[in-house]
C-alpha cells in the first residue's frame, strides 16, 4: 500500500460522496482524486485505467459546468436513459473494449488488457450518464465496480479493492438517492 494509494482512496470516497448528495463540488475532487490514481495506474501497468483518470479529469470540467447552471435557469434534474441510449452505449463499450484491449495486447505491458478495457469504457459511460445526472449512471457503477473490484484484488491492490467495494455500497445508495428525487419531482 502506497501513500499515493491512499491518497487516491481518500479523495475518491469523498468524490463520490459529494455525487451522490449532488454537491457540485464532487467534480474538482474527482478530478483530484483522478490525478493521483493517474499515477498509481501506471505503477501497475494497467494503462486504459491511467488514461481513464485522464478522461475522468476532463469529465470533471464537463460535469462541473452542467451542475453549475445560473440561478435564472433551470437546475440538471434526475432524470431515466432511454432503451435506444442504452443499446448504442453497450455496442459503443465492446466496441472499445475490443479496439483498445487489441491495442494494449499488442503494444504494451499490459497485464489485464481486455477486462482493464471493458471497464475504461463502462467507466467513461457511466460518468457520461452522471454528468447528465441520468439515475442509471449508478447501476453501471455497481457492475463496473464489481469488475474492477476483482481486477485489482488480482493485481494485489488490496486499498483499491476495498475503495471499489465501498464504490458498489455508494452506488446503491446513489441509485436510491437520486430516485428519490425523481419520485419527488414527479410528484409535484
Amino acid at each position: 500500500m502506497s501513500t499515493i494509494e491512499i491518497a487516491g482512496f481518500l479523495t475518491a470516497l469523498t468524490g463520490v460522496y459529494l455525487t451522490i448528495r449532488q454537491n457540485r463540488f464532487c467534480w474538482p475532487v474527482n478530478m483530484l482524486s483522478a490525478a493521483i490514481y493517474a499515477f498509481f495506474f501506471m505503477e501497475i501497468r494497467l494503462y486504459a485505467d491511467a488514461v481513464l483518470q485522464l478522461f475522468f479529469i476532463v469529465m470533471g470540467v464537463f460535469g462541473w459546468i452542467s451542475w453549475s447552471r445560473k440561478a435564472e435557469e433551470a437546475p440538471l434534474r434526475v432524470s431515466r436513459i432511454r432503451m435506444r441510449e442504452s443499446v448504442l452505449l453497450f455496442l459503443v463499450a465492446i466496441s472499445v473494449m475490443l479496439l483498445l484491449g487489441y491495442l494494449l495486447y499488442r503494444h504494451t505491458d499490459a497485464s489485464i488488457p481486455f477486462l482493464d478495457s471493458f471497464c475504461f469504457a463502462l467507466s467513461i459511460i457511466a460518468t457520461w450518464l452522471a454528468a447528465r445526472k441520468i439515475l442509471e449512471s449508478w447501476t453501471l457503477w455497481v457492475i463496473t465496480d464489481a469488475i474492477y473490484t476483482g481486477m485489482y484484488l488480482y493485481k494485489a491492490s488490496y486499498l483499491t479493492a476495498l475503495l471499489y467495494l465501498i464504490f458498489i455500497v455508494l452506488a446503491v445508495s446513489g441509485y436510491r438517492e437520486w430516485k428519490r428525487t425523481i419520485s419527488q419531482v414527479s410528484s409535484k
